[in-house]
């Protein structure tokens, strides 16, 4: 599954530009300013999975954290198949990183790939599938760049602004207090080492979640800010 999406990925990143402004263009928009258009379907598909995963785990007798320190294997398929395609993807963005030498970038997917590729090698990525999630807010991060208009691209700065910080600082924390709870009331004899290996993966993920807002986040506050006056200074300049 690696191999597969890093293949699929690069294949589609040979897709032209023009292909895709074509594209965007039929859809009604006015073009965009280098959408990504990989990054718009991967997060697409993985956020909307993610959700899947919540979905069909909550059916389940045991939901998270309790399945991690049960040891459980994965609630669905989809839940062992997710982190396996976000690690591909993770590589092929590395490897895109490295080839334009763009730093940032390349930390984020050393990052992202060793967390990753540590947490499939232990067991216990699938325990990390809800995770994904946060690639909701991504899709509007690139959809930012289509210019739809003034009224829907507002729209989507304040959705990405909303959603980001929404399920970054949050949803995500409240899951990891939920987790860190689950472990004050277990006994530690009970599954220590998966717990650990869940704690150091978790420790991981939580790194990101709090250091991405300071680089993106606050960004796209003062975007949304921004379009806000424009509009506003637009609205009395019409009066």
């Amino acid at each position: 599954i690696v191999a597969t999406t890093v293949v699929f990925y690069t294949v589609l990143g040979a897709v032209p530009e023009q292909s895709v402004e074509s594209l965007l263009r039929w859809c009604g928009t006015r073009g965009s300013d280098g959408l990504d258009f990989k990054g718009v379907l991967h997060s697409t598909a993985v956020g909307i999975s993610a959700v899947g995963v919540i979905v069909l785990e909550a059916r389940l007798d045991a939901a998270e954290p309790a399945r991690s320190y049960g040891c459980l294997p994965p609630s669905s398929s989809l839940a062992w198949a997710l982190p396996l395609v976000e690690l591909g993807y993770a590589l092929h963005d590395l490897l895109s990183a490295l080839r334009i030498g763009n730093r940032p970038f390349i930390v984020h997917g050393v990052l992202a790939s060793s967390m990753l590729t540590m947490c499939c090698s232990l067991g216990v990525a699938h325990h990390l599938s809800r995770v994904l999630i946060i690639h909701l807010s991504t899709v509007f991060l690139h959809l930012r760049r289509v210019n739809c208009g003034p009224h829907v691209n507002l729209l989507l700065d304040v959705s990405f602004a909303v959603s980001f910080w929404g399920l970054r600082l949050l949803l995500l924390p409240s899951w990891w207090l939920r987790f860190l709870a689950h472990a004050y009331r277990t006994e530690p004899s009970r599954c220590a080492a998966s717990s650990q290996h869940r704690s150091i993966a978790s420790s991981a993920v939580n790194c990101q979640i709090f250091l991405w807002p300071r680089a993106v986040g606050v960004r796209a506050c003062m975007a949304v800010l921004s379009s806000l006056r424009r509009r506003s200074a637009a609205s009395r300049c019409t009066c």
